[in-house]
């Protein structure tokens, strides 16, 4: 699976369906071929969000937009899913719904990237009045005075 496409997989899963990173961080590690557990795990930790060096919260994956800039021709998409390379002009390749036949969205993505925004704001909010934990302290135990 090319690395674009696992930036994608993990960002739908977790910004738009709101689903554990974790979740799909497992699914990769018993299905990807070239499974590498530092790799994987870094990966979709930068897609949360969470850990070191991470993707920044409000940065969200489009699928349409990165299909357009990545895949304008439609090689890969065609590739993998062979229903759609009879799509005509190649471009519609990109809309939603590019054919009459093909399924709807799962998600609405103006709709989802709103509401992960609304969240975001929730999450930041309650982390700023989180009692702040004092340099040197251990864990599961009251700081020292």
């Amino acid at each position: 699976m090319h690395n674009r496409m696992r930036m994608l997989t993990s960002s739908f899963l977790v910004k738009l369906l709101g689903l554990d990173w974790r979740w799909g961080e497992r699914f990769f590690a018993h299905h990807l071929l070239d499974y590498d557990y530092g790799a994987n795990m870094g990966g979709w930790q930068w897609s949360a969000s969470i850990g070191a060096g991470t993707q920044p919260s409000f940065q969200v994956f489009n699928p349409m937009t990165q299909s357009k800039k990545f895949d304008a021709k439609g090689v890969y998409i065609t590739r993998y899913i062979p229903e759609l390379s009879s799509t005509s002009p190649i471009t519609k390749l990109h809309d939603v719904s590019p054919t009459t036949n093909y399924p709807k969205p799962v998600v609405d993505y103006t709709v989802a990237r709103a509401q992960w925004m609304e969240g975001l704001k929730t999450r930041s909010a309650a982390a700023s009045k989180a009692p702040a934990v004092k340099a040197g302290a251990k864990r599961g135990r009251s700081p020292s005075k």
